[in-house]
């Protein structure tokens, strides 16, 4: 059994912390101590916009709660003054999860554990500098990433070994829909993601234009996190982050849309899938390799709205192929578990022991 600490840099659910609490959760289940420890206040670096440190500051007045509906209960958590020797226990492996924490990582000492680096994207956005984000990949960190891009990235662009490639899984216990339900008019769905061009909305709002054109009585579902939404009057606008809510959404929509430019994994279209909707998507991160094209998602290339509105018109217009992307894709993502993540880090952990 192994002993494991997972270093975030925060415990407030974004898509990365649930990866990390899903694998806490599952190496718990295997009998594995893992825990997730975050410091109590964010980065010291001068490069935290004053946007971020009121963001922090509202979760930290939520006491850093991971989980408002408790489905990581089970996750041990442990809020550290800071990540130093003095703070994080001793371990037999020590994950760095995002490109800040590699730096914390990286300064420990030999007896917090192991030394890994449990890669997510290529974090090149927002106030991080290329220069930093590059410097983690040549860090003395076993890599561990979640696409084969990134696998392909850290070979051939930084010419580091990579340990492991491990797709990220679908809790089907939070992403399901028993009672499918087909709409007429058809029903599409976007998620609003504010401040992050690359994203895509603007993108995916075009496509939506091109197929009212064509198809005006179409219903359009948004779902963003409570904030002024810039979205058209035609969408129906909704709020919620908790688990149920979006499960909700997913159900309540025929055709997924998701129009990002890139990716580190891509967990929505994987989660729409688990809720038996069509997805058409931009190929971006690992959805092409999670999806297959043609048979449980249409692909379209990134900042091509033209092809997207295609893609999503040949499902309106075909209801046997609404169906049976829809019914495909929940069939085949249902191989995606997070158990089987968690026996793979397992089994990448115990290759290295041997």
């Amino acid at each position: 059994m192994f002993k494991i600490t997972f270093v975030v840099p925060f415990t407030f659910l974004t898509g990365g912390i649930r990866v990390i609490a899903e694998l806490c959760c599952q190496l718990k289940r295997m009998g594995h101590s893992a825990t997730m420890v975050s410091p109590r206040m964010r980065y010291k670096d001068k490069s935290v916009s004053i946007r971020y440190l009121k963001t922090a500051r509202y979760f930290l007045l939520r006491r850093f709660s991971l989980d408002p509906i408790g489905y990581y209960k089970d996750c041990k958590i442990m809020m550290v003054p800071e990540i130093s020797d003095s703070y994080v226990p001793d371990a037999d492996v020590v994950f760095a999860t995002a490109y800040r924490t590699a730096y914390w990582v990286n300064a420990l000492s030999d007896s917090k554990g192991e030394k890994y680096y449990y890669i997510q994207h290529y974090e090149v956005w927002g106030d991080a500098r290329k220069e930093d984000v590059d410097a983690t990949w040549k860090m003395p960190l076993k890599k561990i990433v979640i696409a084969p891009w990134l696998k392909e990235l850290g070979e051939e662009k930084f010419g580091e070994r990579i340990y492991g490639l491990i797709p990220d899984g679908i809790n089907r216990d939070l992403f399901f829909n028993r009672a499918k339900v087909f709409h007429d008019p058809v029903v599409l769905g976007m998620i609003y993601r504010e401040n992050l061009e690359w994203k895509g909305m603007d993108d995916g709002f075009r496509a939506i234009d091109i197929v009212r054109e064509k198809y005006p009585q179409v219903r359009v579902l948004i779902l963003g996190d409570g904030r002024n939404p810039k979205i058209p009057a035609y969408a129906e606008y909704r709020v919620g982050k908790r688990q149920r809510r979006v499960r909700e959404f997913y159900s309540d929509c025929d055709i997924f849309i998701f129009p990002s430019w890139y990716e580190g994994f891509g967990l929505p279209p994987m989660e729409a899938m688990a809720c038996k909707c069509a997805v058409a998507s931009t190929d971006v991160g690992a959805v092409g390799h999670y999806g297959i094209d043609g048979r449980t998602v249409l692909l379209s290339q990134p900042r091509d709205p033209e092809a997207l509105a295609a893609n999503i018109c040949r499902l309106i217009q075909d209801r046997a192929l609404l169906r049976k992307i829809s019914f495909a894709g929940h069939e085949h993502i249902s191989r995606f578990t997070w158990e089987r993540a968690a026996e793979q880090l397992v089994g990448v952990l115990k290759s290295q022991r041997d």
